[in-house]
């Protein structure tokens, strides 16, 4: 990998349950990418706020200050849903490849600061979505708006992605995104 590809960011989408946040984590653990968080005012999963590497968790009030002060390249709000996200610039200046997890609707107004970047997609069976957001609803988080956007997620993300991945193997995605990326970056 050259310093000069490891410059280009890698951007990571896909629908709620796809498997996103687990992969990432797997990749950060074996030095591969580094991430640059987003700032979203949704509430954290059981465990995901001392975990998370993709979000840091904030009130209203202070997604609001940042940004007014300037602090993030866009929001976005989705699933008809109260949260807002903010998509701050990326800060990370390491060999490692710079990598940001985002919605699909986020990567327009991504591009439009990063015009040279790279998208993986990763998504699932519907089914199999289904049964891990359901899982999550016993945590307390709804999942029908985020199931019901499933379909048009991975369809838009089918259309601006350069590779996709079906993640229904966990070790076998993570190995054929490493690979990827070897090629890639």
């Amino acid at each position: 990998m050259s310093k000069r590809n490891s410059r280009i960011p890698l951007v990571i989408i896909g629908p709620s349950g796809a498997g996103k946040s687990t992969i990432l984590r797997q990749l950060v653990l074996e030095n591969i990418i580094v991430v640059e968080p987003t700032w979203t005012t949704r509430p954290p999963r059981p465990n995901e706020a001392a975990e998370s590497l993709e979000h840091v968790f904030v009130s209203n009030e202070v997604f609001q200050q940042k940004q007014q002060n300037g602090d993030f390249l866009g929001t976005i709000q989705m699933f008809g849903l109260p949260y807002w996200y903010g998509l701050p610039a990326l800060r990370q200046q390491t060999d490692s490849i710079t990598t940001v997890l985002l919605r699909a609707p986020l990567v327009k107004q991504f591009a439009h600061y990063y015009p040279k970047h790279v998208i993986y997609q990763i998504y699932d069976d519907k089914h199999v979505v289904a049964e891990r957001l359901k899982q999550r609803e016993t945590t307390g988080e709804q999942s029908g708006s985020r199931y019901g956007d499933y379909d048009k997620e991975v369809q838009l993300g089918n259309t601006i992605a350069a590779r996709s991945f079906k993640n229904t193997n966990l070790t076998k995605t993570i190995t054929e995104i490493q690979q990827a990326i070897q090629e890639d970056f």
